[in-house]
């Protein structure tokens, strides 16, 4: 079985979309595999996301570094785990953000 097809079975996000339509899916949603190096950073804050994205294999961390420097990790996301939950809800909106100095 395909790999993609595999990870795609797993995630909520393709919930009730019937296997045979997974590459329609692909298609409209301009789908494609990336490859990151371990650690690589993604998204920083402040930036948007672009388009959703589901994790193939490996591990995600979602992480931030509090006020006295330390790395803390918020959550992490697995195979078949999606990203951008905000960019995939039907409400979907852009939220002001403002400089405090």
């Amino acid at each position: 079985m395909n790999p993609i097809t595999t990870v795609m079975r797993q995630c909520r996000l393709f919930d009730g979309i019937p296997e045979e339509k997974y590459q329609n899916v692909l298609a409209c949603l301009r789908g494609e595999t990336k490859l990151f190096r371990k650690d690589a950073i993604l998204l920083q804050i402040g930036e948007c996301q672009k388009r959703p994205g589901v994790v193939m294999d490996g591990t995600l961390r979602i992480s931030l570094y509090s006020e006295d420097g330390n790395l803390v990790t918020i959550e992490r996301l697995g195979r078949g785990r999606y990203l951008g939950r905000l960019w995939c809800a039907p409400w979907r909106r852009t939220v002001p953000s403002r400089s405090t100095r």
